[in-house]
Formats: structure tokens, C-alpha cells, sequence
């Protein structure tokens, strides 16, 4: 029967989309990564739709795009964070894709992989990755390129956060 061939996916004791086994694949959900839950209840993911791919918060559509989302985060405030992956239409060296990090206020685009990323209860948040040779961070609405080796990142609110970094071959705290 084509029920033993389905997948049902249900967030919330809600079924928000039924998938046959065969299309899985194709459907683009890993499923590591395609959803995030707060302590609360509060919910990000994205599914697959009519050859799109939709993000959804709290059950409500949000973004859309041709590829996976990234990195989906929400806290129980309700703040979230993803990561948007596009095509370069100028490709820079060997990265001919970037990606868009998004948080509920803000919108930092072109950078070239994603790494480690947090969001913290209270709002703080980072994302790291690799910018093409260097790295960068993004830090409770700031945006640093051009720096190497970040490390022992502390979040203590969205007001203050520290980091380590290498520059020009020196070690730096950014306090």
C-alpha cells in the first residue's frame, strides 16, 4: 500500500507533510539539521514544496529558496538564526556559493562557508566559517572579516562577548 511507502513528517503532533520513501532523497532534508526546537516549543525547519525549499518559524512560512537551509537556531524568545545558501553569479576564486546569515533583525550577506554558530537564551549569537582564505565571525549584529583562528568565544549577553583571533600572526581578545 503507499502508506507503507510514505514518510510522515509531524512537528508539533501535526503532520506538515507526507513524503514517499522513493522522493526522500530528492526531498532535501537532512535530517541532522533541517529543524530546531527551543525549550519552550518555539520551532524552525524547513520542507521541501514544489520544487522549493520553505523555512518555516513557529509553523508560519518565513523564507524560500532553490537550496537547503543552514544551521537553524531558535530560542524560547522566539529569536532564531539560519543560514541562506545562494549561487555567486561572481564567483570569487574556487567559491562559486555564498551564503546569507539571517537572525530575526538582521541580514549579513556573502559569506563563503558556514562553521560553528550559536544562539544563546538571551539573544547573543555568533556564526564562524571560512571567508576564502580567512576567517570571519558574526557577533550580535557585527560583522568582522579578515581575521584567523577564532576561538574560546564567550557569550555573556548580546551586550558583551568575547573572542580570540589571530591577525598578521598575532594572537588578539576582542573584549
Amino acid at each position: 500500500s503507499a502508506l507503507r511507502k510514505t514518510a510522515f513528517i509531524y512537528i508539533d503532533g501535526r503532520m506538515v507533510q507526507a513524503t514517499p520513501l522513493t522522493d526522500l532523497d530528492r526531498s532535501g532534508i537532512e535530517f541532522e539539521n533541517w529543524v530546531d526546537f527551543s525549550e519552550n516549543g518555539n520551532s524552525i525547519y524547513y520542507l521541501y514544496q514544489n520544487n522549493r525549499f520553505v523555512l518555516y518559524i513557529n509553523n508560519q512560512p518565513d523564507d524560500t529558496s532553490d537550496y537547503k537551509f543552514k544551521a537553524l537556531s531558535i530560542n524560547d524568545n522566539g529569536d532564531y538564526l539560519y543560514a541562506k545558501f545562494f549561487k555567486s553569479e561572481t564567483p570569487e576564486g574556487k567559491y562559486d556559493r555564498m551564503y546569507c546569515i539571517h537572525t530575526k533583525d538582521s541580514v549579513f550577506e556573502q559569506v563563503k562557508s558556514i562553521g560553528k554558530f550559536a544562539l544563546m537564551d538571551n539573544g547573543s549569537y555568533y556564526f564562524t566559517g571560512d571567508d576564502g582564505g580567512t576567517d570571519f565571525i558574526v557577533l550580535n549584529g557585527q560583522l568582522r572579516r579578515d581575521i584567523d583562528n577564532i576561538g574560546n568565544i564567550t557569550l555573556l549577553n548580546i551586550q558583551n562577548a568575547f573572542y580570540s583571533f589571530e591577525k598578521n600572526g598575532h594572537l588578539y581578545l576582542n573584549v
